[in-house]
């Protein structure tokens, strides 16, 4: 039993799992999809509306896997819907994970070169981050939801700090009038706060190597939660301090509203770049647990090692993060990704759903002695 336990993670690591991967590109650029969305200074109340959406279908996801709780919806996939539907349905999945890890790593890349390392080419940072994260890994599941464990409470850490003290510049006046333009622009700012926390997903998979099956709403809700909250502390801090206009305008807003204003007596005169350095490290925990999750599903679906895959698949990441042009099309590109990851959750999970509710209950009608033991 202590063996087997050693291979599997617990509540807390499934839920940290989660909130590093919702935790990603969108700490920078949030606030300016948002207040794009909303076109005001409501998007914070999109982003909670958002994160009871979210919490609807991170509860469909549980129900799902209770009927196959030893699996990775990449095995109970073909099991639901058949053997070509089911792995459609994976080669969806898969696609959205592996670019998402190659979107992950330029996003890295493009904030370090401008703000940390300018002369610095993109190809050496990624280089360095594909590397480490090769090493991390190999080390298996385990491994690398403990390093989540020890990363995700230095990031939040840091960036509450940071962001406490961004109340400085913060006037109400900008997030007034609530709701001064009605109820529509709120909701279609829900679109965006959704994008933004993609990440939840990853509990079709996680669930199988939790310790406590039973506890795996209260992990994904967890996971859901803390980042959201962040979240919507991000908006009102940076429109707030900016103001909507020009929180349109900026390319990572959050940066920018850090930079505006200086405290005497700080040992740093540039202390957004030690956020930047704390806030890599985010990046580079998401953009190995996208990648691992790929390489997993690969190995899931044709029987082959994953370590196999874990090194096939770096070469193949590195070449689609320089796929986006510029900053427009890797904006572009991450729209792109979320969408799909959306056909997953609300279309995928949901029949999956159905059909194994379906023939739950059939099983049951031709075995009456399964219902009366349960």
């Amino acid at each position: 039993m202590l063996d087997s336990n050693r291979k599997k993670i617990t509540t807390i690591q499934s839920a940290i799992f989660i909130s590093t991967i919702i935790l990603g590109m969108g700490v920078l650029t949030l606030p300016r999809n948002v207040t794009e969305d909303t076109q005001g200074q409501d998007g914070w109340i999109s982003v909670i509306l958002a994160t009871l959406i979210l919490l609807f279908m991170g509860w469909l996801i549980t129900r799902l896997n209770r009927y196959y709780p030893d699996k990775t919806f990449f095995q109970y996939s073909q099991v639901i819907f058949g053997k070509w539907i089911g792995n459609l349905a994976n080669l969806i999945f898969i696609a959205y994970l592996l670019v998402t890890a190659g979107y992950e790593l330029r996003g890295m890349a493009e904030v370090t070169r401008f703000y940390l390392l300018p002369m610095t080419p993109p190809a050496i940072t990624i280089s360095l981050m594909v590397f480490a994260g090769i090493y991390l890994m190999t080390g298996g599941i385990v491994a690398i939801a403990r390093v989540f464990e020890i990363l995700l409470p230095i990031t939040l850490f840091f960036f509450f700090v940071v962001l406490s003290t961004s109340f400085t510049v913060f006037e109400w006046r900008n997030m007034m009038p609530v709701m001064g333009m009605g109820v529509e622009p709120v909701i279609k700012g829900i679109h965006g706060s959704a994008l933004t926390l993609s990440g939840y997903e990853f509990m079709l998979v996680l669930n199988a190597f939790m310790q406590r099956k039973h506890e795996a709403f209260k992990a994904i809700t967890t996971g859901i939660v803390v980042p959201a909250l962040f979240y919507v502390i991000i908006v009102i801090v940076v429109v707030g301090g900016l103001g909507p206009d020009q929180t349109v305008t900026l390319t990572f807003p959050t940066i920018e509203v850090i930079r505006s204003y200086e405290l005497t007596g700080i040992f740093f005169e540039r202390y957004e770049v030690f956020l930047l350095a704390v806030w890599l490290m985010q990046i580079f925990a998401t953009y190995v647990g996208m990648q691992y999750v790929f390489c997993l599903g690969l190995s899931q679906m044709t029987g082959k090692n994953i370590r196999y895959f874990i090194y096939g698949a770096s070469p193949i990441i590195f070449f689609i993060s320089f796929l986006p042009e510029d900053i427009n099309e890797f904006f572009a590109l991450g729209t792109i990704l979320v969408h799909i990851e959306l056909v997953v959750v609300f279309i995928i999970v949901p029949a999956a759903l159905v059909i194994a509710w379906i023939r739950n209950r059939r099983s049951k009608q031709h075995h009456p002695s399964k219902r009366r033991s349960t």
